[in-house]
Formats: C-alpha cells, structure tokens, sequence
C-alpha cells in the first residue's frame, strides 16, 4: 500500500514542502537531509519518507538513528518493525489502521490493504 508498491519516494501528504521536495519523487539522501533539518526547526511539517512511508517524526529519526530514514534497507527495517509491533497487539486490521493513523479499528486504508495481505504470504513463502 505504501509508496506505489515499495519504492524510495517522498509522500504525498498534503504538507507544505518548502520547496525542498517534490512529493512522490525519489528520497536522496541531500534532500531528505535537508527536510530533516527543516522539520526539527519546525519550518515544514512531516511528510512520508521512503518505502515504508514513515511519517511520525520519532520514527523517521528511529531511522536515522541507525543509518538514514532515506535509505531503503533502514526505512523497511524500521517500518517492518513498527507494524510487527502493531501486529503482537492486534488483528491485521487494526494493524493496518494503527500504522496509516495512528490508532487501531476500521478504516478505508485497511480495507484496501487488506486483499494484499494473502498475496504477500504467497510471495514470502517462496522466499
């Protein structure tokens, strides 16, 4: 569901991106630099960042943390680990719901995602 099936790109939350971004463009790691210190001076708000879409500033530094939010490898590592999470706690669904918005229960994104759920069982039982 995220970012067109996986790819390194900038959301498409309707923020202001001071001209630093181009949502849905590719993450480099200049430009994800410069939104981050745009964002800790609190002269942009958060937008979703790489495959994974971290959007919750905590998050997106987790990612730094240990490598970059804009590196694909670190972004799926974080937000694999952010939906697992979710995950121990509770159905599919609201892990879904919790990882769009932040609280868990019904919601479109869910209902959406949710068929994908039997196709990547398959793709990940061949692996």
């Amino acid at each position: 569901m995220e970012s067109s099936g996986g790819r390194n790109v900038w959301g498409r939350d309707r923020v202001e991106s001071g001209g630093i971004y181009t949502p849905g463009s590719e993450v480099d790691r200049d430009t994800y630099l410069r939104y981050r210190e745009a964002r800790k001076a609190g002269q942009v708000k958060t937008q979703g960042v790489g495959p994974t879409q971290l959007t919750f500033w905590k998050f997106q530094d987790q990612a730094d943390e240990i490598g970059g939010c804009h590196d694909p490898a670190v972004n799926c590592r974080v937000g694999f680990g952010i939906m697992a999470g979710y995950l121990r706690n509770g159905s599919v669904r609201d892990a879904m719901t919790q990882y769009n918005k932040g609280t868990p229960g019904e919601s479109p994104y869910a209902t959406r995602a949710l068929p994908l759920v039997a196709r990547w069982r398959e793709v990940l039982s061949r692996l």
